[in-house]
């Protein structure tokens, strides 16, 4: 089971650290193409803990989806520095952008996740691509 808890994906080659900071850092700092935040409620669409759509703050409206329910991750199950997680049982659990990722392709791009897997193994993947090619296995 992987929890995840914030996701961030910015575009680019160009990532700026930041030290010795005063408050919090967050995804808001930078130019973010997606983000997720398990920690904000109001982004997660659930029933019953099962997850159908997790919204993106980046502000560019790039929402992951499941509909299928035995595929829907699980929410308010675990948490992660004391931080709700959105939980994928590594299996068959997983969600999707709602059109094409299309954003994604031809361009360098970083992700910053915090994240913990319960068990490790090849399924274990924060990103995946599935067709022709794979190029983020």
């Amino acid at each position: 089971m992987l929890g995840i808890n914030q996701l961030s994906i910015r575009l680019g080659s160009t990532f700026t650290a930041l030290f010795g900071v005063t408050t919090p850092w967050t995804p808001s700092n930078i130019t973010t193409s997606a983000w997720f935040d398990a920690a904000d409620s109001s982004t997660i669409t659930e029933s019953a803990g099962a997850v159908s759509q997790w919204d993106d703050k980046s502000g560019e409206d790039r929402h992951v989806v499941q509909s299928t329910g035995t595929w829907q991750p699980t929410t308010n199950a675990a948490t992660l520095n004391g931080l709700n997680t959105i939980s994928f049982d590594g299996v068959s659990q997983r969600m999707s952008t709602a059109a094409s990722a299309s954003w994604l392709n031809n361009t360098a791009f970083s992700v910053i996740a915090v994240s913990i897997a319960d068990t490790y193994a090849s399924e274990n993947r924060i990103l995946a691509c599935f067709g022709n090619t794979d190029p983020l296995s």
